[in-house]
């Protein structure tokens, strides 16, 4: 006896490899499958190979079925979900700039559902849910219409994720052409000094000094945080511009080992690359703080 029909509009081979996996098991033999295609649309067509079948396990095959479906929307249809909202909503990208923003979607997706309060985690539970509700009210379900018209919360979040996407992409975009205009400045200028030690402390102020722990506070520097004083700026700008300056052949960086390596530490390492050597031993690194404190930038 048929009891349930499923019509797909996408790579019949991968649906069938995931949705074996959930309901083609031994508690499960009762139950078989045929495939029908017209057209470019294949139907998966559930039976029951007698009429005595158990209306506990058909519960438990759709619940499973149901699992399988998920995985389905979520493994194979949300990529075309993707592929489809950008070349709707982001027409002005040219083909590398669609596929950037296609793979940088994917990626905020993935790191999403590693979280287990994240937007796709309730979306996992709101649509397996969905699909739920929908079998045991209906013996026929086109999975393309389902989606479309059942599922726009989850394509409302895809095209939100699309924007985090495309802005995420600019800003890398801008951070690159600011990184290269450094990168030309610090290849222009003559090396003043061999090696740098940079101190970063947590509140955002630094320390320069050399190889021989002697503070770097000399005439130029000085110029700098003078210019630099008149209009402002951080101690971010103030530690970049000192840096382009003086153009070390090394840059050694004192971290403490719990900071990140973003912001102005992305910045330095981009800039000088295979310059930059990281050092974490910022409780090493403490006397010299103390010792240097307040010396160079601080008397801004």
């Amino acid at each position: 006896m048929e009891f349930l029909s499923i019509a797909f509009k996408e790579n019949i081979s991968n649906i069938d490899y995931i949705l074996k996996n959930k309901i083609e098991t031994k508690e499960f033999d009762q139950f078989c499958k045929t495939i029908d295609q017209i057209g470019d649309t294949y139907i998966y067509n559930f039976h029951t190979k007698n009429d005595n079948y158990d209306k506990n396990l058909i519960s438990k095959f759709s619940e499973n079925l149901s699992s399988g479906l998920l995985d389905v929307i979520l493994k194979i249809y949300k990529n075309k979900i993707v592929q489809d909202r950008i070349n709707f909503s982001c027409y002005y990208l040219d083909s590398i700039e669609k596929k950037s923003v296609y793979n940088k979607t994917n990626e905020i997706i993935d790191e999403d559902s590693l979280n287990q309060v994240s937007e796709i985690a309730q979306y996992r539970v709101m649509i397996k849910d969905r699909i739920r509700q929908f079998l045991q009210n209906s013996d026929y379900m086109i999975m393309e219409g389902f989606i479309k018209f059942r599922l726009r919360f989850f394509i409302d979040y895809i095209d939100n994720t699309i924007e985090r996407a495309v802005e995420d992409y600019f800003m890398e975009k801008e951070f690159n052409e600011f990184v290269k205009i450094l990168k030309y400045f610090v290849e222009i200028q003559e090396p003043k000094i061999d090696v740098i030690n940079v101190v970063i402390e947590n509140d955002g102020k630094y320390l320069l000094y050399d190889d021989k722990d002697q503070i770097i506070n000399n005439d130029y520097l000085k110029e700098i945080v003078e210019e630099m004083s008149e209009n402002d700026v951080n101690y971010d700008d103030l530690l970049i511009s000192s840096l382009i300056t003086i153009a070390p052949k090394k840059v050694i960086m004192h971290i403490d080992e719990h900071r990140k390596l973003d912001g102005i530490i992305k910045i330095i390492n981009n800039v000088f690359e295979d310059k930059v050597e990281i050092c974490r031993e910022y409780n090493f690194c403490s006397s010299l703080i103390n010792k240097l404190k307040g010396i160079l930038i601080k008397e801004k």
